[in-house]
């Protein structure tokens, strides 16, 4: 958050003794949105990714809560 603050700040290009050049900040937010990309399969935010999680969900018989209501009500 602090390169893109920065980078909208001061600009994409800045002004150094030899001239104009790209600034240092937008590097090291392109370095952070490349990781950020690499990751995202990892969570599940691609849609390629979500259509192989698997669901953790159960029967809805082995519900341990549906256990527990029935003990108490009865």
């Amino acid at each position: 958050m602090q390169c893109r603050r920065e980078v909208e700040k001061e600009g994409m290009v800045v002004e150094a003794k030899d001239g104009t050049k790209r600034n240092p900040r937008m590097t090291d937010l392109h370095k952070f949105l490349e990781q950020m990309n690499r990751l995202r399969p990892e969570f599940g935010l691609t849609p390629a990714s979500r259509s192989k999680l698997v669901s953790m969900k159960g029967d809805e018989e082995e519900n341990p809560m549906d256990h527990l209501v029935a003990r108490l009500t009865s």
